[in-house]
């Protein structure tokens, strides 16, 4: 199903619940190869995994490359508000919120 969504029908209703049609959405970004691994929010930026990439999402929908991750599958992601802890199925990193890196190759 695209663009639906279970609506609950109140008691006495011949159904539990109908589907409901649901806007579509609209494409606001494109960020890396993919797959998308994991997002994350930290102050006014977004944070995306995309395949081993991890990539800053501006509030432009504008995106900035910061460096290489390991692994594949999901990851989990966690900060403090300065920092942002990205647990990978291999090595895992964390990314200063003044940009200053994730691992040795990433860029500022």
């Amino acid at each position: 199903m695209v663009n639906l969504f279970a609506e609950g029908i109140p008691e006495g209703g011949k159904e539990a619940a109908f589907l409901n049609r649901a806007p579509g959405l609209r494409l606001l970004a494109t960020v890396g190869d993919g797959p998308i691994r994991g997002l994350w929010r930290m102050g006014n930026y977004g944070y995306v995994v995309s395949g081993k990439e991890l990539y800053r999402l501006n509030p432009d929908w504008t995106s900035l490359y910061i460096g290489n991750l390991s692994g594949t599958g999901p990851v989990s992601i966690a900060d403090n508000g300065t920092q942002m802890f990205i647990a990978c199925n291999g090595p895992s990193f964390i990314y200063n919120l003044d940009h200053r890196g994730v691992c040795p190759d990433c860029r500022r």
